[in-house]
């Protein structure tokens, strides 16, 4: 397994639904229910926190602390534990 691979889920497909501001920088992966028809329903896969932290950025590996501060699961996302 690839220790920099958070998170993955091959099947889905979707796009990234990025809020920034000066307190965090927040990604949500948002699933699309088809990418063939113009109605289609979407549905938050996984959610990614990072805020400020002294010097760098907490939650981004390798840049300053390299801890992650909140990874939030979603119900509906089948993916185990969430990392430490």
């Amino acid at each position: 397994a690839n220790t920099e691979v958070v998170f993955s889920d091959q099947g889905a497909k979707g796009f990234v639904l990025l809020s920034l501001s000066r307190e965090q920088a927040k990604a949500e992966l948002m699933a699309v229910s088809t990418i063939v028809a113009k109605p289609f329903e979407t549905r938050v896969l996984k959610t990614f926190i990072v805020t400020p932290e002294g010097a760098g950025v907490s939650g981004c590996p390798g840049m300053s602390t390299g801890r992650r501060v909140d990874e939030t699961r979603h119900a509906h996302c089948s993916r185990g534990p969430k990392a430490p």
